[in-house]
């Protein structure tokens, strides 16, 4: 019924993730530096943090492990599958966040950051003390 209710009694997309360096580089780099990335993550409206998008984790693999229908608090490690039920469209909005660090972060924490050289040499010079030209 849920998976009914997000697709609209439309055919969901079923696909799977590799969370690996070529398909998620995000989680793996978020994950080299000590943040974790749990299912919600991946399925947080980034215009509202506390919207779901249209889309169901069927399963897990992890090693030999398989995990049926994950709790969004389940944490994503690199070399996990995820095999998904979504509405269209979640597909390429999942490879776009699983490819950017700082978006798949913000949607973790809710903090901005600057993203680009130039903003983050403006933080840096702001966390010296020295914000101005």
């Amino acid at each position: 019924d849920r998976i009914r209710g997000m697709t609209q009694d439309l055919t969901p997309e079923i696909f799977c993730t590799p969370i690996d360096d070529t398909d998620a580089p995000a989680v793996s780099e978020l994950d080299r530096g000590g943040v974790k990335v749990h299912m919600r993550d991946l399925v947080v409206s980034p215009l509202d943090r506390d919207e779901r998008l249209p889309a169901q984790a069927l399963l897990i693999r992890r090693g030999e492990e398989w995990l049926l229908l994950p709790r969004d608090e389940e944490r994503i490690h690199p070399g996990d599958a995820v095999l998904w039920a979504a509405r269209s469209g979640f597909k390429e909005r999942l490879a776009w966040l699983l490819h950017n660090p700082d978006h798949l972060e913000f949607l973790i924490d809710g903090q901005e950051r600057p993203s680009g050289a130039v903003g983050r040499w403006f933080a840096a010079r702001r966390a010296q003390g020295r914000a101005s030209l």
